[in-house]
């Protein structure tokens, strides 16, 4: 879980947030939206220990991976999802596993991946996969 406890942040003089706390569970999707200067990129960048609180605690657990593309991405030939989706490497090799032409006495191991990678894309806890 995402554990904020009587959080405090600022961006140069500007308050973002006050005392705050709240908790963001494991499997939970939770959407940001505010107004310009609100302090969206503030608090994805504190999660992602680009910044640390002013005041109170922010912990997440250890053993979590972090993927984000931030606001701004490189000008690359590939698509914005390709570029995203490059980071899960897990998924990419699931995903260049299931390509790969199979004999047909395999299909159970490819029903095995392919569940293994839609748990993966669906960015659930990582728990261990098969052995595709």
């Amino acid at each position: 879980m995402l554990r904020f406890d009587h959080l405090s942040l600022r961006r140069g003089s500007r308050l973002l947030l006050n005392d705050t706390t709240f908790f963001i569970h494991a499997g939970w999707r939770v959407g940001l939206t505010g107004r310009n200067g609100t302090g969206k990129s503030s608090l994805l960048a504190l999660i992602g220990g680009e910044l640390t609180p002013d005041g109170g605690d922010f912990s997440r657990p250890r053993e979590w991976t972090l993927a984000h593309v931030r606001q701004e991405t490189p000008a690359l030939a590939r698509s914005a999802l390709d570029y995203a989706l490059d980071g899960d490497a897990e998924f990419r090799r699931l995903e260049a596993e299931l390509a790969a032409p199979r004999p047909p006495t395999t299909r159970w191991r490819r029903a095995a991946c392919t569940s293994a990678c839609r748990r993966s894309a669906a960015m659930r806890p990582r728990r261990a996969q098969p052995n595709c």
